[in-house]
């Protein structure tokens, strides 16, 4: 699973980060699946636009944000790298906005 993986720590309380999160992910277009027994956040078509994937993990101490493209053939592709370049962009705004809100920086 090459995954793109952010660990942050809370600016906020654990609820007011889920809260915050959900109502991010739901504006940038995102609904939540469940896909191979796990629930993640996800955009697009696979044949079309490719999908866009986020993972949000709560922690005790901190949330991990796990960040992902998936085309048509090929799997899970991590956010870094040329292939894909405006769809892994998009996923990285959403992740960035989710960063800035739950560090509250």
């Amino acid at each position: 699973m090459p995954r793109t993986i952010i660990q942050i720590n809370y600016g906020c309380s654990r609820e007011e980060a889920e809260r915050q999160a959900v109502q991010i992910l739901m504006n940038d277009g995102y609904y939540e699946a469940e896909q191979e027994g796990e629930m993640i956040w996800i955009k697009g078509d696979v044949k079309l636009t490719g999908v866009r994937a986020i993972k949000v993990d709560y922690y005790e101490d901190k949330v991990k944000l796990s960040g992902w493209i998936r085309g048509l053939v090929g799997g899970e592709t991590p956010l870094n790298g040329i292939a894909g370049a405006v769809t892994k962009r998009d996923v990285k705004k959403t992740m960035g906005k989710l960063q800035s809100v739950i560090s509250g920086k």
